[in-house]
């Protein structure tokens, strides 16, 4: 695991993540499709993976633990939501075309 000591490397760190994760969102929000259970258990998938690795990672006691651990669940569902959604969920119906009516005589 890599100890960060400087706040404003960590700063960088976070806002590159953000805006990574932001412009997934973005992404996904433009390629017409339905959210359905692709997302949800992405997220279940990525919630019990990001708990795993940080339970595994580096055992540590108190407070910073469990920030640890609550960051690894939440940043594990988000992807493993927009991982499932890309990759499992149906796209959106393509809507009819528009009929022209027939030409009045």
């Amino acid at each position: 695991m890599v100890r960060v000591r400087n706040h404003s490397i960590r700063r960088l760190i976070t806002l590159f993540v953000a805006t990574i994760l932001i412009g997934s969102l973005a992404g996904c929000s433009t390629t017409g499709r339905v959210w359905g259970r692709g997302a949800g258990v992405g997220a279940i998938g990525g919630t019990l993976t990001g708990l795993t690795v940080s339970m595994a990672a580096d055992p540590e006691s108190g407070d910073k633990q469990s920030k640890i651990v609550v960051g690894s669940a939440v940043g594990g569902a988000v992807v493993g939501a927009l991982v499932g959604h890309f990759f499992f969920d149906k796209k959106k119906p393509t809507p009819a075309p528009a009929t022209t009516p027939p030409p009045s005589r």
